[in-house]
């Protein structure tokens, strides 16, 4: 499998359940007076997308880019 896929690690009832449509649910400890703020930022409905966008930077994969930072 691709180092950079994200069917890495998965079970093959996961992978058989599609993973653009559904991922499973990871939990991230943050506390709240950073996830408020950052959800200031960038919308509560997009900072999963940020977060995302993140680690597809951070991982390497390729076109991935850092996300910007919005301006205060």
């Amino acid at each position: 499998m691709d180092i950079h896929g994200y069917d890495v690690g998965m079970s093959d009832r996961e992978q058989s359940q599609g993973t653009e449509a559904h991922t499973p649910h990871r939990p991230l400890r943050i506390p709240d007076e950073e996830w408020r703020p950052f959800g200031d930022l960038v919308g509560v409905r997009n900072r999963t997308r940020v977060v995302r966008e993140f680690i597809r930077w951070y991982i390497g994969h390729p076109g991935a880019k850092l996300p910007q930072r919005p301006t205060r």
